[in-house]
């Protein structure tokens, strides 16, 4: 059997590939091809699974490309379990057309359990970081945010904007004037819009100039004495890939070191968009003191761990602080709760 790469390739197709689980990135051709053969484990796991979106542009153009999107299972040691891309790839065989043209998704989508549709803030950051990587223009809802951004029109005009222009601009921040276009606009921002900005930026790339701007926006919000679970989740979101590791990494401190910790969406967005931070221990050692006491209890404890055990890089750090005698009551007794569950199942 083929990988899909090469059969893709073989059936007349430029590939794309997209990473969608946890950040909307591209992925090198030969990468994948190294993760379809099992010479290396998937780099973002997400729920045991790799998250795909696959960009098919027939050869010789003239047709518009297909877009599949595609979860493959992962075996305990992250690396593709090949039976289910086989499945997948007879499917995709007995779907040919007489003319030996690929199918659109809609055919595929039939029963198939590896296709999936994406969520809005998902899809719109797909489309924007294909759009910019192939140098297309940005959809027609980036000029109007930009216009929002001034401020000129006040800050109340958000519920006409577009989620594609947030995601446009995420992956354009180093076009001239956005950074500091969006830093001087981030302490002005309502929280719905605040809160749709975290979920594209996670996708891109962010400069000081604006990581500075949500560091401020969220430590006033931390400083509370209830902090908004909500204004803290848009900020870990937003900083996930800042340019400088140092001002998300103060963000990740300042806020394991409050209130909102214990809030299991707010440890959810640092595991599920910062999750290389928790490699350094002095992120790694607060954040599982406070995922111990996570007021969703035992159950998120468990599953927020598994999910994080099975990402290369982090699994090897987790597992010596989960054997660390130097940890709190609590983390112990949330560890022995976790490895009581294994041996149930």
């Amino acid at each position: 059997m083929q990988t899909l790469t090469e059969f893709l390739e073989t059936a007349g197709a430029e590939l794309r590939i997209i990473e969608m689980g946890r950040r909307v990135q591209r992925v090198p051709r030969d990468s994948f091809l190294a993760f379809e053969r099992a010479e290396r484990p998937w780099p973002w796991p997400l729920l045991r699974q790799a998250w795909l979106g696959l960009l098919l542009h027939p050869r010789g153009g003239g047709v518009e490309p297909h877009v599949w999107f595609l979860r493959l299972p992962l075996d305990e040691l992250g690396c593709l379990v090949q039976a289910a891309r086989d499945e997948f790839l007879q499917r995709l065989v007995e779907a040919l057309g007489l003319d030996g043209k690929l199918p659109r998704p809609e055919v595929l989508g039939r029963d198939n359990p590896h296709l999936f549709q994406p969520r809005e803030e998902r899809l719109a950051a797909f489309h924007a970081r294909v759009a910019r990587d192939m140098r297309r223009p940005a959809s027609v809802h980036y000029r109007p945010l930009l216009k929002y951004l001034t401020g000129e029109a006040g800050w109340d005009g958000w519920r006409s904007l577009g989620l594609q222009g947030l995601a446009d601009l995420a992956v354009r921040l180093d076009e001239e004037g956005n950074e500091q276009l969006l830093a001087r606009a981030v302490p002005h921002l309502p929280a719905e819009p605040f809160a749709a900005l975290g979920a594209a930026l996670e996708n891109g790339t962010v400069g000081a100039a604006v990581a500075e701007a949500l560091l401020a926006r969220a430590t006033r919000n931390l400083e509370r004495a209830e902090p908004d679970a909500g204004a803290a989740v848009a900020a870990v979101r937003a900083m996930a890939g800042a340019r400088g590791r140092g001002l998300r990494n103060a963000l990740l401190l300042r806020t394991l070191a409050s209130p909102a910790a214990r809030q299991p969406e707010v440890l959810a967005a640092i595991a599920g968009r910062c999750w290389e931070a928790i490699e350094a221990r002095d992120i790694r050692r607060p954040f599982l003191e406070a995922l111990a006491i996570n007021r969703s209890g035992q159950p998120f404890f468990n599953e927020c761990l598994a999910d994080l055990l099975h990402i290369p890089g982090v699994q090897d750090s987790l597992r010596a602080s989960l054997r660390d005698p130097d940890r709190s009551p609590a983390l112990a007794a949330a560890i022995g709760g976790l490895f009581s569950a294994y041996r149930a199942d």
